[in-house]
């Protein structure tokens, strides 16, 4: 007989220590390396309640700051989720970013109501319809009139994007007749995988939207719903409907992304060296035409790139989360906000950017006596015109004269002090 297989011997462990859960804080400590060299960064977060027409004020709790996006809890007829928040503690930023949550409100049932938020001296206009649909005149493609509505989540979901299943089923089943009986059976789930479930021919500055057309068989598009949030500048028209290829999206309306523009979208995702399929880097498109950003935004590609110059790839600019019509240098302590669409009223609603001008006071990272304090730029305001609740982000670094080891680290963070400067 067979010797019996020998059977494993339970080993007594000692338990690890239990790993303490994650303080939810309102302020963090953390290195940085975007300019060359390590610095220390204070990330400070406020929020603030606000009424139309007077500054907003201190809420006595605040929220903390958020390390993984919040999207939103629910998909709409298979779109999304989006994010509803992005993600907002990062230690290096330039600028300041606006962010707009809320709903687009009239006062009666419209077909289309103007929506524009004013601010550092710019105004950022967009239009909201109601539900509208593709229909054929002839050989012409037109647009039906919209239905009247009083109420509109601002969702990417509404926005201009999205993709277009019936075309990229059509493509699977094109890859597949193309393989051999063998390869179909080895490769056909993969490729149906991959082309459904991933959505690699989704609209890259917003894959969650509506009126995203890559194939334009009448019997399939006649009757698809259009966007209904845009930007009043840049809609789509009868004549932008249809791609000319597949691939060919880079000319087509920007999305205006009120709450944010996320991370896996183009021109972000771009910053972090992984262009989407149909824009090679430097090639020119209408984020730099247009002056929202500069033409090197993207340093290349990932799969393209050596290991060692991986770190290169990452633009500065890619932690930055508004839509690129709000981002702006700065925002004044004290300046106007005007929002108009987004009240029942019809009246408008009027507030300002916070006066804070908070200061982060931590232990010196070298092991000096005097303290070092660090003066701290708002970059980040959040205005949630639904619960009239602002939430600022501020930032502050310094440079590290050498480098800070874990108990420097430990101590310099446990001396962390969130002080107030003049206003």
């Amino acid at each position: 007989m067979p010797a019996p297989i020998p059977q494993p011997v339970p080993i007594e462990l000692t338990a690890p220590p239990p790993v303490p859960a994650p303080v939810a804080a309102q302020s963090a400590l953390m290195v940085v390396r975007f300019s060359g060299f390590d610095e220390i960064a204070v990330v400070h977060k406020r929020t603030y309640r606000w009424k139309s027409g007077s500054e907003p004020q201190r809420a006595s709790e605040g929220e903390p700051l958020r390390d993984k996006p919040k999207p939103w809890p629910e998909a709409l007829e298979g779109r999304g989720p989006s994010y509803r928040e992005l993600v907002d503690i990062h230690g290096w930023r330039t600028g300041a970013d606006l962010l707009i949550r809320g709903t687009a409100r009239s006062s009666r049932p419209v077909g289309s109501l103007r929506l524009a938020v004013a601010a550092g001296g710019r105004t950022v206009a967009g239009i909201a319809w109601g539900v509208r649909r593709v229909a054929r005149n002839g050989n012409a493609w037109t647009f039906s009139e919209p239905e009247l509505f009083q109420e509109l989540p601002l969702r990417d979901e509404f926005a201009y994007g999205g993709s277009d299943p019936v075309a990229e089923q059509r493509i699977i089943a094109e890859a597949l007749t193309r393989m051999t009986p063998e390869q179909r059976r080895r490769a056909g789930p993969s490729v149906q995988g991959a082309l459904s479930g991933h959505r690699p021919l989704a609209y890259p500055r917003n894959r969650h939207g509506l009126g995203y057309v890559l194939d334009g068989r009448v019997e399939d598009v006649v009757g698809r719903e259009l966007p209904r949030l845009e930007r009043a500048e840049d809609v789509l028209t009868p004549a932008r409907l249809v791609l000319s290829a597949p691939f060919a999206w880079v000319n087509q309306p920007l999305p205006l992304l009120w709450s944010g523009l996320p991370p896996y979208a183009f021109p972000r995702i771009a910053m972090a060296g992984a262009p989407p399929t149909g824009y090679d880097p430097g090639a020119p498109c209408p984020e730099v035409a247009r002056g929202y950003l500069h033409a090197g935004f993207c340093h290349g590609n990932v799969h393209t790139t050596a290991p060692q110059d991986l770190p290169h790839l990452l633009d500065p600019a890619y932690v930055r989360n508004a839509d690129l019509a709000l981002a702006f240098e700065r925002l004044e302590p004290g300046s106007r906000i005007e929002l108009v669409g987004f009240d029942a009223a019809g009246v408008g609603l009027v507030t300002a950017v916070p006066r804070d001008r908070p200061i982060a006071e931590i232990p010196d990272p070298a092991g000096g006596k005097k303290p070092l304090r660090l003066g701290l730029t708002m970059n980040e305001l959040v205005v949630d015109a639904d619960t009239g609740v602002m939430h600022a982000v501020y930032t502050g670094r310094a440079k590290l004269e050498q480098a800070l080891l874990p108990a420097a680290m430990i101590r310099v963070q446990a001396g962390l002090r969130i002080l107030e400067g003049v206003r």
